[in-house]
């Protein structure tokens, strides 16, 4: 097998392949070993991509150590998905070794960013951070913050947010009466994956909402059911004058409709660039049950560098 462009780890009689195209399905399948409890579920929401990379380290024939990156869709970038080593094998450089593994595969096929997304109560944040230093990465950015709420504690009767009334033309409709026709028109909206309301959509919620402008797509606010939680994971409204006034709407309609259902947990994801929401988000502090963060990070690739791949394909058919 030529492995000619491959920056192989010798130490241990190591060798790295390439896997490309293959599904999340066949990932959790094959390499289920390999992955983090929290990659998993994020797997099972992850944003659709062009193209799925990951390059598995080898000891012999036991596979010992993986990094997953997606494709994103018309860009020339990707997002690291994963990135594991088994405990024996760990403070050996394998990790390095993989990204950089993972760098060349990239760059092979024209990729100019790998972008990394992580969670702060993630097992191993440290460790990975000093990876992303050593090899160069841009210092992580804060992009996210994470609430649970008691809902229990605030007054059934008053709306989340004090919001004047909404105008006439504007209506909110609960987001499962909508055709999938509709909902892609809704969804055509806002091309951010991580606002996309077509995560976990087997586990949307009973309360998620959408809203119109004179009977066109206006914004949604998609909440999910994660065990006894809702977890409120993507509000997006079409700029307007409104917008304030419809996301209020959206959020506040959403709670009645936790309270009618005598469900009390909730959990709200917010930009950090959404001061006013995080202004909201922080009058609950003293209700607060969990408080964490999610960081961001990139590293540019210089494209071109590399002659050849060895490269192992499965078919996701």
């Amino acid at each position: 097998m030529d492995s000619s462009g491959l920056l192989l780890y010798t130490m241990h009689k190591i060798r790295f392949e390439v896997v490309d195209k293959i599904s999340f399905r066949q990932m959790l399948e094959i390499y289920p070993e390999l992955l983090f409890k929290e990659v998993k579920q994020k797997l099972s929401r992850a944003p659709s991509y062009s193209n799925t990379v990951l390059i598995v380290a080898l000891d012999a024939e036991k596979k010992i150590a993986l990094a997953v990156a997606g494709i994103i869709k018309g860009l020339p970038a990707a997002d690291l998905i994963s990135l594991y080593v088994q405990e024996p094998y760990r403070n050996k450089a394998l990790a390095t070794a993989l990204l950089q593994n993972m760098e060349q595969a990239l760059s092979r096929g024209g990729i100019r960013q790998l972008n990394a997304v992580y969670q702060s109560d993630w097992k191993g944040v440290d460790v990975f951070e000093k990876i992303l230093s050593k090899t160069h990465w841009q210092k992580p950015v804060k992009k996210f913050e994470l609430f649970k709420i008691d809902a229990s504690k605030f007054s059934v009767e008053n709306n989340w947010i004090q919001a004047g009334a909404l105008p006439g033309k504007v209506k909110i409709l609960p987001w499962e009466t909508l055709s999938h026709e509709q909902k892609l028109a809704q969804a055509a909206l806002c091309d951010t994956a991580l606002l996309s309301p077509f995560q976990m959509e087997d586990k949307i919620a009973f309360n998620s909402q959408a809203a119109y402008i004179n009977n066109e797509p206006a914004g949604y606010l998609v909440t999910h059911q994660l065990r006894e939680v809702i977890q409120y994971t993507a509000l997006y409204v079409k700029p307007c004058l409104h917008r304030g006034l419809i996301g209020a709407h959206l959020i506040n309609t959403a709670g009645q409709m936790q309270y009618s259902k005598n469900s009390m947990a909730v959990a709200m994801m917010v930009d950090t660039t959404n001061t006013s929401m995080l202004t909201y988000s922080k009058r609950f502090k003293s209700f607060l049950t969990y408080n964490e963060c999610i960081f961001t990070s990139l590293k540019k690739i210089a494209v071109g560098q590399i002659n050849s791949i060895n490269k192992k394909v499965i078919d996701n058919q």
